[in-house]
């Protein structure tokens, strides 16, 4: 899966600044273990488990892919979000890490650097935070799920060389 965030992973403010925090406000210094820790299982060992169980019935095939969900964050890292940023960063890792383990038995391993893409997982943006940040992207608009399908399939059929890749499809944002 895609994985999620956890609001007790996350800060109330892009940049910290000693002092200057409100009361009630969350910087990296108040953010919950048990936050942290749900985000790190949701999305790095929820890809490693899966990928353990069904990569060793790959091995015996030609022609398998192992395409992880990752985020554009993993790449450059995003401001109230170290946890989440961290994790998919960590799925970047895993990612060529394994793609060199697997490289002799012909399974490709790659991920997809997601950008912002329209689903669920961001419903929690007022209509205002979401329209400022469609504003930053380049293309001036979310992705969408098919478009992430497409990409999919587009690494399904590429040539068995490309493996070992963080492919981005973030609308320019990166």
């Amino acid at each position: 899966g895609a994985g999620g965030n956890n609001p007790k992973a996350t800060t109330d403010q892009e940049y910290y600044v000693p002092g200057e925090l409100k009361e009630g406000e969350k910087s990296f210094f108040d953010l919950e273990q048990s936050g942290v820790e749900f985000v790190f299982n949701l999305n790095f060992i929820g890809t490693l488990l899966p990928t353990q169980e069904f990569a060793q019935d790959m091995l015996e095939k030609e022609g398998c892919n192992i395409i992880n969900i990752s985020s554009m964050w993993g790449t450059s890292g995003a401001s109230c979000e170290v946890a989440y940023s961290a994790s998919k960063s960590g799925i970047n890792g895993f990612t060529k890490a394994l793609a060199k383990e697997l490289a002799p038995s012909n399974v490709q391993v790659n991920a997809i650097a997601c950008g912002v893409i329209d689903t669920s997982m961001n419903d929690q943006l007022t209509s205002e935070e979401r329209k400022a940040l469609e504003e930053e992207i380049p293309a001036g608009r979310y992705g969408t799920p098919k478009e992430i399908a497409q990409m999919v399939w587009n690494i399904v059929h590429a040539p068995e060389y490309m493996t070992g890749q963080i492919i981005g499809v973030d609308g320019g944002f990166l």
